[in-house]
């Protein structure tokens, strides 16, 4: 890629339809492209560039003007996944082996799954736990997918996505594979292993990395998600009052030396700090805002400093609401890519931290890819 700017540079994709579905060996393993370009604005049909400026959309504060806005918006949750699920599939070559698919309804899977798609090159793509879409279909032929891999949990057959989306799968030639987690820690820490199987990566100083956030709210573990696929880091969930048995042991065979603690004492107690350093993890860090959208600006600041390949979420940011998590559960492959972080929003204002934030980028944030539709 050359250094035109974004503002200057469109990449149109059609809108085709598209869903996921999956069951689990080990999956294959593929690592994506990590390859940093200006922040091309990526449109997909029903996506909607405007020539204003994020702050003249959703603020008054005149002071963040120049910023393009890419929306990927479509009449439901599942179409507007395919839509960045399109945009994933024209940036990395349109033919793709594998599909990560997540429930639509279940947030605690899909947030666990980014840097397990970013391993297998794959976007992430939502379904109705029920049944496999028509559109989906669509979307898993047209790119010549191979192997669907569903993210989900549950006691089989009272599973997060049907077994019946699997036979579906099987059906039309697919290899599936479903990971066994019983719950969603079992989940989160199942994908760590896997990852860990073939070397974790690092968001640290040193040594190799674990994110570690919620297993009972969505949005700090969320906007964890692109720098997790980035560097390829395990998202694992945990109550906020203690550190769960299976996350305890994941930190210790897998020598992990690097802790990242997601959200406040109100996210996760301070005995879920002081378990991990008891471990003798001693490169524990919290990133803790006053709010959900303070959380978000803290933590695409740290990790754009650390990341080795120089990626800081400057040129490119995504955007999504940060009171409900499905707008932006295919976000994650997409952003980290762009090597762009995912900041929050109110649906009716920014928030005055993502505010702060843009302004700070100003210079050089050329584009914001907004997620969800306007309701």
């Amino acid at each position: 890629m050359d250094g035109t700017p974004c503002a200057e540079r469109r990449t149109t994709t059609r809108n085709r339809d598209s869903r996921v579905a999956g069951r689990t060996r080990k999956p294959t393993r593929r690592v994506g492209a990590g390859v940093r370009w200006c922040a091309v604005c990526i449109i997909a049909a029903a996506a909607i560039v405007w020539p204003i400026s994020l702050v003249s959309a959703q603020s008054t504060d005149a002071d963040i003007g120049g910023v393009d806005i890419t929306r990927f918006g479509a009449a439901d949750r599942y179409s507007t996944s395919l839509l960045i699920a399109e945009a994933f599939a024209t940036r990395v070559g349109e033919s793709i082996d594998d599909v990560v698919l997540v429930s639509g309804q279940h947030w605690y899977d899909a947030v666990i799954a980014a840097p397990f798609a970013a391993r297998l090159g794959a976007p992430v793509v939502m379904t109705p736990p029920g049944g496999l879409r028509a559109d989906t279909l669509t979307f898993l032929k047209r790119v010549n997918a191979k192997r669907v891999h569903a993210v989900m949990s549950g006691n089989w057959p009272d599973t997060t996505i049907s077994p019946d989306v699997i036979t579906q799968l099987a059906d039309e030639g697919f290899a599936t594979f479903a990971t066994p987690g019983v719950d969603r820690y079992a989940n989160s820490v199942f994908l760590g292993v896997w990852l860990s199987d073939g070397g974790l990566g690092s968001l640290g100083d040193s040594g190799t990395s674990a994110i570690i956030a919620s297993g009972e709210v969505f949005a700090d573990a969320l906007v964890a998600g692109p720098a997790a696929a980035k560097a390829q880091v395990p998202i694992l969930l945990t109550p906020r009052s203690e550190l769960h048995a299976d996350v305890e042991e994941f930190l210790r065979t897998a020598k992990v030396s690097h802790v990242v603690l997601m959200g406040g004492t109100a996210a996760l107690s301070a005995e879920v700090e002081t378990s991990v350093r008891d471990l003798g993890i001693t490169q524990v860090e919290r990133i803790a805002g006053a709010s959900r959208f303070e959380t978000a600006t803290q933590f695409a600041g740290h990790t754009g400093a650390k990341l080795s390949d120089g990626c800081s979420g400057d040129d490119h940011v995504g955007l999504a609401r940060g009171d409900v998590p499905f707008d932006s559960f295919s976000a994650a492959p997409l952003l980290a890519q762009l090597c762009a972080p995912l900041l929050l929003t109110s649906p009716d204002k920014l928030p005055d931290a993502t505010i702060t934030y843009l302004r700070g980028c100003r210079v050089s944030c050329c584009c914001a890819s907004v997620f969800g539709w306007v309701r």
